[in-house]
């Protein structure tokens, strides 16, 4: 069961007209307790957003497409997925 979805970081992208933007990823924290653990959790699913909030879709390392308009973003950002 998804207890909650927590923030973990941020990095920057670049749509093709040269604005800049900033990709948020959020992961779902599962709770996985046991008897000898019952506060035990695990990440689950990532979500990736824009700052403006539009869920954006993973396409390869460095590539990102926002779902609503199939805008393509990019990162050479070292954390970028």
């Amino acid at each position: 069961m998804v207890k909650e979805i927590r923030f973990k970081y941020s990095f920057p992208v670049r749509a093709r007209d040269g604005r800049s933007d900033q990709i948020d990823v959020s992961v779902e924290i599962i709770a996985a307790g046991t008897t000898t653990n019952p506060n035990a959790e695990k990440e689950g699913m990532q979500h990736l957003q824009t700052s403006s909030g539009m869920f954006v879709n993973y396409l390869e390392k460095g590539k990102y497409q926002v779902r609503s308009t199939g805008e393509i973003l990019t990162s050479r950002d070292s954390a970028a997925p």
